[in-house]
């Protein structure tokens, strides 16, 4: 009888004892998951925070570069399409903003230097240059981009003053507000008029305004 209450109490026992460890597990189970729930939640959180301070440091750099100032040139001069020797024209380009005076024009004959041109004629011009705007400009830059020709829909002939030595070459800085004077001669085929201009393919570019100047043949030879 003794024996059968003793393994009575030792079952009770062992039954208490599991359900206190099964609490536990639980609780612990519980507790686990809860944190597993949090760590969860803040990591959420760290990643929104994160893809917020990146969407935020774009949206700053986008900024930056809107407010940097730099874009396409674009032309706002109006051509000039009418001008004569003497005339001024106020060229706007995308390496400068200048005025050029065409002071003379001169047909020279078919030979210069002991040289023949290639052409019928060589034609030489006195130009003035002004810088007006706030950038220093290259001459070898705008003389580049010079052209003359009897075609006013052709894209004429371009300055050639190195292949002759009593021409002079334009080179150097033009500064801010600086003048300077230079000659052009090109080789051209003779006709009742030249036409004297920025090469159109830079003006259909979009990068110079169109200012020609219209030079008669009669008066280039007076």
């Amino acid at each position: 009888m003794k024996k059968r209450l003793i393994l009575i109490a030792a079952f009770l026992l062992l039954g208490i004892a599991l359900a206190a460890c099964n609490s536990e597990n639980e609780e612990d189970n519980t507790e686990a998951e809860g944190n597993e729930s949090q760590e969860a939640v803040e990591d959420t959180e760290l990643d929104s925070e994160v893809e917020e301070n990146e969407e935020s440091g774009e949206t700053e750099d986008s900024n930056e570069n809107d407010s940097s100032g730099s874009g396409p040139f674009e032309v706002t001069e109006e051509d000039q399409l009418d001008l004569r020797v003497g005339d001024t024209g106020l060229v706007e380009t995308s390496i400068g903003t200048y005025e050029l005076t065409v002071e003379s024009a001169e047909i020279l004959g078919s030979e210069l230097d002991g040289q023949e041109t290639p052409l019928d004629e060589l034609i030489l011009l006195e130009l003035t240059f002004h810088n007006i705007g706030d950038d220093v400009i290259i001459a070898e830059d705008i003389m580049s981009i010079l052209r003359i020709g009897d075609n006013y829909d052709g894209s004429g002939y371009s300055n050639a003053a190195g292949a002759y030595d009593s021409v002079e070459e334009f080179t150097g800085e033009i500064q801010p507000g600086e003048e300077r004077t230079a000659q052009f001669i090109a080789d051209i085929i003779t006709g009742e008029e030249y036409y004297f201009r920025q090469r159109p393919g830079a003006v259909a570019a979009g990068t110079t305004n169109e200012v020609i100047w219209t030079i008669p043949d009669e008066e280039a030879r007076n």
